[in-house]
């Protein structure tokens, strides 16, 4: 079958394999039939459902704008109790009556899928996907048109998969063989396929992207406000997603452009039974939309009766802007229409200076707070802070929300700057009255329903340990407000994982060649351990060739707690940019990928930061200019590059002292990592620290004790100088970390040896680093080696020689000592990045012979010189 499909032509391109077994979908890219083969017998005897895309596709992703070639068409025919056909043999007769009547080719290829038929027409050769896209699209509507296909969704989708035969459908339950049926070597030449199609609907144009053919750019729609206005969009909305697929498709395509709009594609597509959260947002970012009225009306066109809006727009997302005029939003509970003197409307806000003068107008727009908060505090000298969530109604109709620090509203300009940021200003008329509008209805807002405490970063806070929306505690898990611009304000459990599955998944790690994987993993449950126990964590350094893994093995442990995605950054990150996202996270771990490109200073730079818990840089031009980032987690970072292979003179002894390097040698097999991918970083994620959290707080007074036992047993088993005290804290928390995930079956090797392993490799590591005064000999030795034309031999007591150096860096005395030049020196150590205090043991005696004024060369002037022994500098 693969051979039949993919062909023998000459276009480039890559194939898919793809499994999916318990909700886990997998991709396979692969350019060879023979290797898919052997792909798809292997997966189908692990029990996985198996598929193929026909079609062939750029780069190693799997989407319709990606697809380059497509060999044929299709159309997928269900059949069974509840489907459209009883069984095989009717859905077949049905078919086969449609193609005779429009003269269309017979399949070429049929294929019993295990609960229908999937039904091929190949072509003499693979058409580009532009020239297919119209031809899939005729053949679609002239499928629904005549009820050929309940769903014919499947026949315009170029990214479409399909089952493989010789494999099993395993979808309800049970396994039923999937299985070729029919397959000839006639094959149909397109046009002539085209020529017999009936004509349905506007035909596409090669230029146009999809079916939908609004183009211009618009302005994001209001969700709710074009459901409750639009038939079409409502019944997606009431049927939850439940609707034949075209129609679904379309209304993703106009909700995928709309405010909040992940929120409402799955919302409004969860009701379905096929319902699948990837594929869903896969589809909906796939569109190219929005789709036109037309379009809708040509699937359902008895719910386009009477629209209101036929000829004033050409798609629903159109219909928040259509609004004659803005209208007060009475669906949310707490909507004030008279504050004081002070009187909301649809036109704006009014004020009323005494009952028998004339109202003033003070904003264009209505505005409304719809909530004060308070910052949550993390500890007793945390400032109280807060800030209001201002909604209004714009000129265009949409509903907007901000927050506005209270500090700004009464500090001059600063709520005009905080307006003009949101594109406000222009709708206030009067600032005076505007701020004492906002006074008055925060004083009515807490009086009538409080101030709502809000969060600003993850981690410990005197209630508990937020985790995204979520506040653990020792006996439940609350819902909190996250309030941050950062991505972790996102940060939420995925509503359909599975604990045991993510348990499953990490536990493939359980060899002995995934030693590091299993310390990365460890290292992330003892990052919230850090805190409690008043230590820092050192860098870990996950080091090695491709495909062995190591990014992999991070996004695993950032998996503990939420989308890996959200508590990463690329190497491309700046430094302030790295500052407020490990300020954000504060205890949650965090992982820099790839920095094989950086430079020696940068990976010192990030070391330290990190490392050390604090930096520089200001996070917001509304706080105070003092407030600096602050954390306390397990910092990760990937390299192909081992960092301890940098010189000292690179990446310093500071640097490498809070830095735990692991190397991975060994390449990672290709079904582990498709099985920890799936099962921990592309689904279950942010579950496996509810049940971990709880245990830690309600045993949190224990910590301290833990950890500092766990840190006195490595250095009872290993020799680590205490200048590497950050690498020793990261080894114990680990260790508690492993112990208490264990316990609770959260992993389920021994935590103890991945822990040992990196002792050694600390131990073996620190070993190797030379001392300051060490170091500063060797580069003394190597400086005078490469500039030995600039030392003059001149021995005390000789008579002036004739021999002229211009700029002579030192004087061998003959006697066993040597005279150098003290400023050269101090440069040098200058510039080397080396203490001359921390270097001093050679600059004193016995080393250091005297200190004085001294001629280095003949014709030159009396200069500041170290006198030292020779041996001290190694210099022969």
């Amino acid at each position: 079958m693969f051979n039949a499909v993919w062909g023998e032509h000459d276009q480039q391109g890559t194939r898919f394999i793809v499994g999916i077994k318990g909700g886990n979908v997998k991709h396979f890219p692969t350019d060879d039939a023979e290797q898919a083969e052997i792909l798809a017998q292997q997966l189908d005897a692990d029990g996985w459902d198996v598929y193929y895309a026909p079609a062939q596709f750029r780069g190693d992703r799997r989407l319709a704008a990606d697809a380059t070639h497509v060999p044929g068409l299709w159309a997928d025919l269900d059949c069974g109790a509840g489907k459209q056909y009883e069984n095989e043999q009717v859905a077949m007769a049905r078919l086969l009556q449609w193609l005779e009547q429009h003269q269309l080719p017979r399949p070429t290829h049929v294929v019993h899928s295990g609960g229908g038929l999937h039904v091929y027409w190949l072509f003499d050769a693979a058409v580009a996907l532009d020239q297919w896209r119209d031809a899939a699209d005729r053949f679609k509507r002239a499928l629904a048109a005549e009820r050929v296909v309940d769903d014919p969704g499947c026949t315009s989708d170029a990214a479409r998969i399909l089952r493989v035969p010789g494999t099993s459908n395993r979808k309800n339950g049970d396994s039923r063989p999937v299985r070729l049926l029919h397959q000839t070597d006639t094959r149909v030449r397109l046009q002539d396929f085209l020529d017999h199609l009936p004509e349905l609907g506007p035909r596409r144009g090669p230029k146009l992207d999809d079916e939908w053919s609004v183009q211009t750019a618009l302005p994001p729609g209001n969700a709710p406000e074009i459901a409750r206005k639009c038939a079409q969009i409502g019944h997606i909305r009431d049927q939850r997603g439940n609707v034949p697929e075209p129609l679904w498709r379309a209304g993703l395509s106009v909700l995928h452009r709309c405010e909040d709009a992940e929120r409402y594609v799955h919302e409004w597509s969860a009701g379905d039974p096929r319902y699948d959260y990837a594929e869903t947002q896969r589809k909906a970012e796939a569109t190219a939309g929005p789709a036109t009225c037309q379009h809708f009306s040509e699937l359902a066109p008895d719910r386009c009766e009477g629209c209101p809006f036929r000829g004033k727009i050409t798609s629903p997302v159109q219909i928040s802007l259509a609004a004659s005029a803005p209208e007060a939003a009475n669906d949310e509970p707490w909507r004030l229409a008279k504050v004081g003197r002070f009187v909301v409307s649809s036109g704006g806000v009014w004020f009323s200076p005494a009952d028998d003068e004339k109202p003033k107008k003070i904003t264009q727009v209505p505005i409304w707070i719809v909530e004060v908060r308070e910052r949550a505090k993390r500890h007793d000298q945390d400032p109280d802070y807060s800030s209001l969530l201002v909604e209004w109604c714009g000129v265009d109709g949409r509903t907007k929300r901000a927050f506005v620090p209270q500090e700004e509203v009464y500090s001059g300009d600063g709520l005009k700057k905080w307006a003009a940021r949101e594109n406000l200003a222009s709708a206030v008329l009067d600032w005076r009255l505007f701020v004492t509008y906002i006074s008055q209805y925060t004083i009515e807002t807490i009086r009538g329903i409080g101030a709502r405490p809000y969060h600003e970063t993850l981690g410990w806070y005197q209630d508990g340990f937020v985790l995204g929306d979520r506040l653990v505690t020792a006996d439940a898990v609350a819902p909190v407000v996250l309030q941050s611009r950062n991505t972790v304000a996102k940060l939420t459990a995925d509503p359909r994982g599975s604990l045991e599955d993510w348990v499953a998944a990490v536990n493939t790690l359980d060899r002995r060649t995934y030693a590091a994987h299993k310390f990365a993993v460890q290292a992330a449950f003892g990052s919230p351990l850090l805190h409690l126990s008043h230590r820092h964590s050192a860098v870990v350094a996950l080091v090695g060739p491709p495909g062995t893994g190591k990014t992999l093995s991070a996004d695993i442990a950032l998996s503990i707690y939420g989308a890996p995605s959200l508590l990463r950054q690329g190497a491309r990150s700046s430094l302030v940019a790295m500052e407020k996202q490990l300020s954000a996270q504060r205890n949650v771990p965090y992982l820099v990928d790839e920095i094989t490109q950086w430079t020696p200073s940068q990976v010192g730079a990030i070391c330290y930061m990190a490392a050390n818990g604090q930096g520089d840089a200001k996070l917001t031009r509304s706080r105070i200019e003092t407030d600096v980032g602050e954390w306390c987690l397990t910092p990760f970072v990937t390299s192909n590059r081992p960092l301890t292979d940098y010189s000292q003179q690179q990446i310093t002894q500071a640097h490498r002292a809070r830095l735990v390097e692991l190397y991975m040698g060994d390449e990672m097999g290709r079904l582990d990592g498709a099985a920890l991918h799936g099962g921990c970083v592309a689904h279950n994620y942010g579950l496996a620290a509810v049940p971990y959290l709880q245990w830690v707080c309600k045993h949190r007074d224990q910590i301290p004790a833990l950890v500092k036992d766990a840190q006195k047993q490595i250095l009872d088993d290993f020799t680590i100088p205490d200048a590497h005290r950050f690498g020793v804290w990261t080894l114990a928390v680990s260790l508690v970390g492993g112990v208490i995930a264990r316990s609770l079956g959260l992993i389920g090797w021994d935590p103890k040896l991945p822990v040992r392993q990196a002792a050694a490799e600390l131990s073996r590591m620190s070993g190797k680093i030379q001392s300051a005064p060490d170091l500063a000999r060797d580069m003394i030795s190597e400086w005078l080696t490469e500039n030995n034309d600039r030392i003059v031999f001149w021995a005390v007591g000789d008579k002036l020689g004739s021999t002229m150096v211009r700029d002579p860096i030192a004087r061998s005395l003959g006697d066993g000592t040597i005279a150098i030049h003290r400023s050269y020196l101090h440069q040098l150590l200058a510039d080397q990045g080396i203490s001359r205090r921390a270097c001093g043991e050679f600059l004193e005696p016995p080393s250091l012979v005297e200190e004085k004024r001294l001629n280095l060369a003949p014709g030159t002037a009396p200069v500041w010189v170290y006198v030292l022994r020779n041996g001290a500098v190694r210099f022969e």
